[in-house]
């Protein structure tokens, strides 16, 4: 066993405190802030956040009755360099989910959920740093769930529910989502036998959204088209172009077209 590998029984969730919230600013924040007396896993559930953020600055709406969350977990032995794969971990246990309720979904890099080309879930990864090792991180999720009577605003990507492809009276309670987020979580974890690593970067790739052929990009120079060739352990997207070459691309620094 090399011993650079991350054992996935060190990222298992077990038994975590929940805390319930009428209002917050955004649940992510009230976790930079909170102050923590034990190693245990800690969920933090608002009926509805007044200043959400997505990634890098973007805001996130919530709306009430949607899952709006926040997981402080503190893993072990998990390299500065692979925070990347919680990202990784956390798509893929939304995707199997929601897969478990009859919505098929896809991976749109980095960690948009999308259901038939519409995103239901963003993704907020906060970490801490202890040396060369993560110290604790910080998941947060918005996931929608509830009917929006008069629609979304214009967002670059176009917005959906759980509400508009299932049954209403079947979609879960915020709170039951965030226990089976949890439960599918730990189910992933509990599948991957031996290199955790390699499981988690083949089954991302393969969720991902245009994960074959060429597509529409955009980046600072204006738009092309590109094949997803591979995404790094820290999270790089790299494409081959459709002139020949590749290119590694950061978070923001390039626009998957959704049409």
């Amino acid at each position: 066993m090399k011993e650079d590998m991350i054992r996935s029984e060190s990222l298992r969730i077990e038994n975590p405190r929940f805390v319930q919230l009428e209002s917050v600013s955004s649940t992510n924040d009230f976790l930079q802030e909170m102050q923590l007396e034990s190693d245990g896993a800690i969920v933090v559930l608002a009926d509805g956040q007044t200043g959400g953020r997505g990634q890098q600055g973007s805001r996130w709406d919530s709306y009430r009755g949607d899952a709006t969350f926040s997981l402080l977990i503190q893993p072990r032995g998990l390299p500065s360099t692979h925070v990347f794969l919680l990202s990784q971990l956390l798509s893929l246990s939304v995707c199997a989910l929601l897969e478990s309720l009859g919505v098929p979904a896809e991976i749109k890099w980095p960690n948009d959920i999308l259901v038939k080309r519409e995103k239901i879930c963003g993704i907020l990864i906060e970490t801490h740093l202890q040396g060369f090792y993560v110290s604790r991180a910080i998941l947060g999720v918005g996931m929608n769930l509830a009917a929006r009577p008069f629609g979304f605003p214009v967002y670059p990507t176009s917005a959906a529910t759980l509400a508009d492809c299932m049954a209403v009276e079947k979609v879960p309670a915020p709170h039951v989502f965030v226990q089976m987020l949890l439960q599918s979580w730990n189910a992933y974890l509990d599948g991957a036998c031996g290199d955790l690593q390699c499981k988690v970067q083949r089954d991302y790739l393969a969720a991902l959204f245009n994960g074959h052929g060429f597509h529409e990009f955009e980046d600072s120079n204006g738009r092309f088209l590109a094949e997803i060739r591979d995404v790094t352990s820290r999270g790089e997207l790299v494409l081959h172009r459709d002139d020949g070459t590749d290119r590694s691309y950061w978070f923001k620094s390039v626009r998957q077209m959704v049409v």
